[in-house]
């Protein structure tokens, strides 16, 4: 069961205790009418379903916080990406390069850890400028080896 699952049911237990207890007490402490004890605890009931439900704008905030978290675990994918790329590297120019933008990506990184309502402020950098750059630095790893290899191939026929 989710969390939320889990608060909805105690909310509706809960309501559901008071209200009986309200019921119970109205009816045989004060001896007031059934009618009137029922109808009062179910608007209890209802009230306090109503007063505890979650407000829509926590419901949203939340939502974008788990979009904000996601969006933040695939970027440090692609940093990670870059990183590696960047190791691998053999031309020094391009190397250093590919390093500093890892670590422009790192502080980036870092300030939306700490500032997750910030992240939708950067989501075309995440999504598309970091995610577009590690997968050109993969991309030129993999030649760099095909080339490699394509050399070493050449050197053993010979």
């Amino acid at each position: 069961m989710k969390a939320g699952g889990k608060k909805e049911g105690l909310r509706s237990v809960l309501s559901s205790v008071v209200a009986a207890a309200f019921f119970l007490i109205c009816f045989f402490a004060l001896q007031w009418n059934f009618l009137l004890c029922t109808l009062l605890a179910i608007g209890l009931f209802a009230g306090l379903m109503l007063l505890t439900r979650p407000s829509p704008m926590a419901m949203e905030r939340l939502e974008e916080e788990a979009t904000a978290r996601e969006k933040l675990r695939e970027a440090r994918k692609d940093f990670v990406k870059i990183q590696e790329c960047a190791q691998r590297i053999r031309d020094p120019q391009l190397s250093q390069k590919a390093q500093r933008l890892a670590r422009s990506a790192d502080g980036i990184l870092d300030y939306l850890e700490k500032h997750p309502d910030r992240v939708e402020g950067a989501r075309r950098v995440l999504e598309y400028y970091q995610t577009t750059a590690a997968a050109l630095l993969n991309r030129y790893v993999v030649l760099q080896q095909e080339e490699m290899k394509t050399e070493e191939d050449g050197h053993l026929r010979q």
